[in-house]
């Protein structure tokens, strides 16, 4: 699990957001909240990177050009 600098910024921001939720609703369920939203965040980006590479031709796992919509190093093998 590598983590980013965009990472680390989520996690401040996550945490901000639990401090701040946490006088209403109490600690823990802040804490709940701030690791859902940690997460769903995290969890959007990447779909939304993988549909952006696709869009544009290219395998979400490596990075390579399309070939007639497969990727031809990631893809099954061929028989």
């Amino acid at each position: 699990m590598g983590l980013g600098r965009r990472d680390y910024m989520l996690i401040a921001a996550s945490g901000f957001f639990t401090l701040g939720l946490s006088p209403y609703i109490g600690l823990v369920q802040a804490a709940l909240v701030g690791a859902g939203v940690f997460f769903g965040v995290r969890a959007l980006a990447k779909y939304q990177r993988a549909r952006m590479l696709r869009a544009a031709g290219a395998c979400p796992g490596c990075g390579s050009q399309l070939e007639g919509g497969r990727c031809p190093s990631c893809g099954p093998a061929q028989e």
